[in-house]
């Protein structure tokens, strides 16, 4: 169960230990590119030594081998199934705008990823920004479920950041 709470209500100190950034994992693989579209594949946050801990921010780097086209994910055709973030109920992302749309902060740049030049769509999702709250969750409430084939993708990854409450 996921609870909201103010920032106020929280009036201990936060250690420097206690706060954390995690990617999502799926047997130590940090890369989202995988094939799920016959098997759908769970990432979890597998780094995590807590079960409870306060979201502050979920972010996302996908990177695209050509411009980005808002109606695609990543450098294919829009998903038909959807890669799902699970946090107490399910977006569902099928193209780049949903990804987009879905943060609070996003932005389109180049890079080099492997020599190769890259677009890269990169941005997150911070419940503060949006509920002026942090969120209580459990570990298991968080999960990235790809359920299409994305090994075509040069790199998509999802991480998450907050601090540990156990």
């Amino acid at each position: 169960m996921i609870k909201i709470q103010h920032a106020k209500h929280n009036q201990q100190a936060v250690r420097n230990g206690d706060i954390f950034y995690v990617k999502f994992k799926h047997n130590g693989n940090s890369m989202l590119n995988v094939n799920g579209s016959v098997t759908p594949v769970e990432f979890i946050l597998e780094d995590l030594p807590v079960d409870d801990f306060l979201l502050t921010r979920v972010d996302y780097l996908i990177a695209i081998d050509s411009i980005i086209d808002v109606s695609k994910f990543g450098n294919r055709t829009a998903l038909t199934n959807g890669l799902v973030f699970e946090i107490d109920g399910s977006q569902v992302f099928k193209n780049n705008a949903d990804v987009m749309l879905f943060a609070s902060d996003s932005t389109i740049d180049t890079a080099k990823i492997g020599g190769t030049t890259a677009s890269i769509i990169n941005g997150n999702w911070s419940p503060l920004d949006v509920f002026q709250h942090a969120i209580i969750s459990k570990k298991s409430d968080l999960k990235i479920i790809v359920r299409d084939d994305l090994t075509a993708m040069p790199h998509i990854e999802f991480g998450v950041s907050g601090i540990k409450l156990s």
